[in-house]
């Protein structure tokens, strides 16, 4: 199991995540501004999974091609949980914070491994993408799940927390 991280560090990350859509980070913001910043965090993440994915099963080996459909398939499956989840959270219209392109950093990252053409090359950089992705899903989820305001969202991050620990613990095996 992965150790739970200190706030700070994801406060860091979240602060570079509302940077990077020309927010900024405000103390004594109102608790639905975090709330919101973790669902584009989550849903940023969700996005960017499922676009690897799909690019390592028309460009992996095998092996890559049957983990990228079980993570494909996972991450529709919380990126549903998620939808399903905001119903109740009740933080008003949605549309405008869950991501549908990806980030600058994240446009690089997936932008560098489309351009890798060797399978195993794509092979071991689809497993380091991965679990640095992971890394950072479980420190914003772990945050939240503690910290987070939105009960509904917070139920969410605690359920979809250890799914999210057991996939990292696989990819730093695989790495």
């Amino acid at each position: 199991m992965t150790k739970f991280r200190l706030p700070h560090e994801y406060v860091m990350r979240l602060n570079a995540e509302l940077r990077s859509r020309n927010a900024t980070w405000i103390e004594g913001e109102p608790p639905e501004k975090i709330s919101r910043a973790f669902v584009a965090a989550a849903s940023m993440a969700d996005l960017f999974e499922m676009r690897v994915a799909e690019l390592a099963l028309a460009q992996g080996g095998e092996k890559v091609r049957t983990l990228a459909r079980s993570l494909l398939q996972e991450r529709r499956q919380q990126a549903q949980r998620l939808r399903s989840t905001l119903k109740i959270a009740s933080l008003g219209d949605v549309d405008h914070f869950v991501p549908y392109q990806l980030d600058p950093r994240r446009e690089h990252l997936f932008g560098r491994l489309r351009g890798t053409s060797d399978k195993d090359d794509f092979g071991a950089l689809f497993i380091n993408q991965q679990r640095a992705s992971h890394e950072e899903a479980v420190s914003i989820f772990c945050y939240y799940a503690v910290y987070g305001e939105n009960e509904a969202l917070r139920a969410f991050a605690r359920i979809t927390l250890p799914f999210l620990e057991r996939r990292l613990d696989q990819m730093a095996q695989l790495a």
